[in-house]
């Protein structure tokens, strides 16, 4: 590995092959464990998001090097394994100043810019659990070509861009996105700047041929979400003036495995004590998308996010972190692809600092209000 592809945070977890005398380490502060039933040792470390179990037979001898009084050892075997995962760190690093390090170079990059859309701020659902109040409609003409003109103004100096599409229901604002996603396009090519884009959508609309559309505009990202069970599903995520959407969302999806692009769907799973006992039902629905990469589970419990009927949910709780380790498993077991969002800081994307805090992400609505958060649009 040479030097120049080591980056600050990750200066201190190169690979020491050849090292005899031994070094002196400490377990690192971002380490976090627990010892499963079976004896298994699971230690995290949120710094690199390394994530190990330890068979039994190895738990003494990993809890001994994980001593906060330090051990001195060769660079090899289990020290070589828990040195490269960032689980001990050299003796004198200051673990914080790495921290501070990686952040900094986050925090007050000049070379990205990262757009949130609000194409449409109406909706045609009206979920139980939804927590805005659709004030507007479609992004206005002049706003539009506003963020074009930015974009534009700043092509020259960007390395890399991201244009993501959020509403409302942005596919409701498809006038805006028509305009604005090859606006993007063209500048990107034109000044060879990286680029990626995603839709956040209920896929009510999204049939074959407008998928294909926003896949031909290099929108590859798509997070739609079905909430369990068709009757489950019909009675969180409602039409507005009321009415069935899982049906025709399902077959929505189903309808992409046709296309031979690049592109991801996340399939967001909201969950709830009313429809986690028939979320086997829902799992079996997917079997079509077994063993495909490209289709990524991801579950959530819901959660009291500020919406009229907070009152009325029947939220897991504490409960909820468990209960999607278990649908996580069980959807792996299912040969389907449950997607681990346990955050680390030591992240290429900077996902170690929220969005909303990074100066270069920008959250523009359909009336041209910069904001900053999706949830608190207020």
């Amino acid at each position: 590995m040479s030097a120049a592809s080591i980056s600050p945070a990750t200066a201190n977890l190169v690979h020491i092959d050849g090292v005899s005398e031994p070094v002196s380490f400490v377990p690192s502060r971002f380490n976090a464990r627990t010892t499963a039933p079976d004896g298994t040792l699971v230690l995290y470390n949120s710094f690199t998001g390394a994530f190990t179990g330890f068979p039994g037979r190895l738990t003494e001898q990993v809890e001994r090097l994980l001593s906060q009084t330090g051990f001195r050892s060769p660079v090899k075997g289990i020290t070589k394994y828990l040195y490269e995962r960032g689980y001990v760190v050299h003796d004198g690093t200051d673990e914080l100043d790495r921290v501070r390090l990686l952040y900094g170079n986050q925090h007050h990059r000049s070379d990205q810019l990262e757009l949130i859309l609000l194409t449409s701020e109406e909706c045609n659902f009206r979920c139980v659990y939804c927590y805005e109040t659709f004030p507007r409609g479609t992004m206005e003409p002049w706003v539009r070509s506003s963020v074009i003109q930015m974009v534009e103004r700043r092509a020259k100096r960007l390395n890399t861009f991201s244009a993501s599409y959020f509403g409302g229901e942005p596919l409701l604002g498809l006038e805006a996105i028509e305009e604005l996603a090859p606006a993007f396009k063209r500048i990107c090519e034109e000044h060879d700047i990286g680029k990626s884009s995603a839709i956040t959508t209920n896929a009510y609309l999204l049939n074959p041929d407008l998928f294909n559309r926003l896949v031909e505009w290099d929108i590859r990202m798509f997070q739609i979400t079905i909430d369990g069970a068709p009757s489950d599903h019909d009675q969180h995520r409602i039409l507005k003036g009321g009415g069935d959407t899982f049906h025709t969302i399902f077959e929505n999806v189903l309808a992409t495995q046709a296309s031979k692009e690049d592109f991801r769907v996340v399939l967001r799973v909201n969950f709830d004590h009313e429809n986690l006992p028939r979320m086997e039902e829902f799992l079996g629905m997917l079997e079509p998308l077994k063993n495909d990469p490209r289709y990524i589970l991801r579950f959530y419990p819901v959660g009291t996010w500020g919406g009229p009927n907070d009152d009325d949910l029947e939220i897991c709780g504490l409960q909820g972190e468990r209960e999607r380790q278990r649908l996580d498993v069980r959807a792996t077991e299912l040969g389907l692809t449950a997607e681990s969002r346990m955050p680390y800081l030591e992240s290429r994307s900077g996902m170690g600092v929220c969005y909303a805090a990074r100066p270069f992400n920008l959250l523009i609505g359909a009336d041209g209000k910069i904001m900053k958060c999706t949830v608190a649009l207020d």
